[in-house]
């Protein structure tokens, strides 16, 4: 069955992490996952993308994997299909340091849903990528 990813990477105070300012460790997304995680998604998504159309996609009987990267451009779009319960799996990347007054992901209008962890690791300089797989209701 096709699924959604979100790949974000966050502040410890759950701000998004761009590659500028003290994202310093962007300089080598290779040693982070990142790169793997867009060479093996079927498509990459971006802030152009309709929700009724990847709605239909999802609908298909393959292993399509659809990746959606936050960033401040593709924020609306990850809220609204956090809100339709689009996302399947969240890749966070949490990088320790405290931005203060950045731009948060996810926003207080999102309805309640349930995450588990399936797997962690820690990189160099204190960077945690944890992944979460949406929980059902019933699980």
């Amino acid at each position: 069955m096709a699924k959604v990813q979100l790949l974000a990477i966050l502040s410890l105070d759950g701000c998004l992490s761009e590659k500028s300012g003290d994202a310093r460790w962007w300089l080598r997304p290779e040693r982070y996952g990142i790169e793997e995680l867009h060479h093996n998604a079927t498509s990459v998504l971006d802030e152009e993308t309709s929700l009724s159309t990847l709605t239909a996609w999802l609908q298909r009987k393959d292993d399509a994997v659809y990746l959606i990267e936050a960033s401040l451009e593709t924020a609306e779009i990850v809220n609204g299909m956090l809100r339709m319960h689009l996302i399947d799996e969240i890749i966070l990347y949490t990088v320790p340091f405290i931005a203060g007054n950045g731009s948060q992901l996810f926003k207080s209008s999102l309805p309640l849903s349930y995450w588990k962890p399936i797997g962690n690791k820690e990189y160099n300089g204190g960077i945690i990528r944890t992944i979460y797989h949406r929980k059902q209701l019933m699980e």
